[in-house]
């Protein structure tokens, strides 16, 4: 490892006044611009989503649920309806939309319901005596805020099941009991901390896409590699010097960017977690094959800095860095499961305790690095050191 190399390369990059304000004034700005943007937005219009499992048959007391979610779900006058319910199939379908954030909350009819309910009408009326009140379950994920106030709202709302039953049966009834179960961690949901996540790899793939990819464009196209080959350094001293640079500017930009947060916004230290540093360090990785592929198969800068928007601003808003990405158009779905940043930013999420992944843990890691393999082996293929055709 040539020092000197690399302590040139550095000193290079960080001089340019285009990568002091992309990698590290701009992550602040947008930090600033979204926590700003998103903990002070205004919730006039009051609409909540529901995934509903009906498991109870038809008699009585399902009725009755369902003529509730019928009227709180109706527009009226052309006014949004407090609730939009969506009818699931089985227990993993709700608790799935719950985890991908299609939903608020997941609300579960059990099986035992009616029958539950007719024994309670039935000694009721004829007994006196009272039996196990029949149960609903609401699914809720408590570090979402929207989650946590609809079921509330939901408790209240079927606390009319008894209402509707003594008016119709005319008989009183206990109360059917609503059990509410957290879905995910139950740690104080922080946005700052969300939207930091997404910055951050905003900034990290910023350097491979458009500092490392432009480099080794630049390079190529100014026949530089060539210059280099004919003096006593080695080529492979470049690589490894951009490589270490881009480790190095990615910890820079992360390190600013958090004391920043943290004496600004609060930021929670649930980022330096052992798993949640494993996956900034994996994007940091695949960031580095981005670029590399990038550079290798750009002729020259601009073709790389085209390619690379190319690429990067669908990946970035697809990948669910700002915002959740899994109610979107069944045309997008596909780019985003197959989109590292997807992986990463849930990965990363999960481990600090911010949101429950919809996916499995070994699809976190395995995805970027499934690219970082195929990229890297296609950056030695297509590489050519003064840009001549392949």
């Amino acid at each position: 490892m040539n020092f000197r190399f690399f302590k040139a390369v550095f000193l290079s990059n960080i001089r340019e006044s285009e990568a002091l304000f992309w990698f590290f004034l701009f992550p602040v700005l947008l930090l600033t611009i979204l926590c700003v943007i998103f903990t002070n937005m205004g919730t006039e219009d009051v609409h909540f989503t529901a995934a509903v499992l009906d498991q109870g048959g038809n008699g009585v007391g399902s009725t009755i649920v369902r003529q509730i979610f019928d009227e709180i779900s109706a527009e009226k006058e052309g006014r949004t309806p407090l609730f939009t319910i969506t009818p699931v199939k089985t227990r993993e379908e709700g608790e799935r939309f719950l985890k991908e954030q299609r939903v608020n909350i997941f609300i579960e009819i059990p099986e035992d319901f009616d029958p539950k309910f007719s024994q309670i009408l039935f000694f009721s009326r004829f007994t006196g005596n009272k039996t196990e009140a029949p149960s609903i379950l609401i699914h809720q994920v408590k570090v979402r805020d929207a989650s946590s106030i609809a079921t509330e709202v939901m408790k209240q709302i079927l606390t009319m099941i008894n209402g509707e039953a003594a008016k119709r049966m005319g008989v009183t009834l206990p109360e059917v009991t609503v059990d509410s179960k957290t879905v995910g961690s139950v740690q104080t949901f922080s946005m700052a901390d969300y939207m930091f996540v997404g910055v951050i790899l905003m900034s990290f793939f910023s350097a491979g896409f458009f500092g490392l990819a432009g480099d080794i464009a630049n390079y190529k196209y100014e026949k530089i590699f060539k210059r280099i080959s004919a003096t006593p350094a080695k080529t492979k001293d470049y690589f490894i010097a951009a490589l270490l640079t881009i480790l190095c500017t990615c910890a820079l930009s992360f390190l600013l960017v958090f004391v920043y947060g943290r004496f600004v916004f609060n930021l929670s230290f649930d980022i330096f977690k052992p798993g949640a540093l494993l996956y900034v360090l994996l994007a940091c990785v695949t960031s580095i094959a981005f670029g590399l592929f990038l550079g290798s198969v750009s002729k020259t800068p601009n073709t790389a800095a085209a390619l690379g928007n190319v690429l990067f601003f669908p990946m970035q808003f697809l990948g669910g860095l700002y915002f959740t990405i899994f109610s979107l158009s069944p045309w997008v779905d596909w780019f985003i499961h197959i989109n590292p940043m997807t992986y990463l930013a849930a990965g990363i999420r999960q481990e600090m305790g911010l949101l429950s992944s919809p996916f499995k843990p070994f699809m976190h890691y395995t995805v970027p690095l499934i690219w970082v393999v195929v990229l890297t082996c296609l950056s030695f293929l297509l590489f050519r050191w003064g840009g001549e055709e392949a």
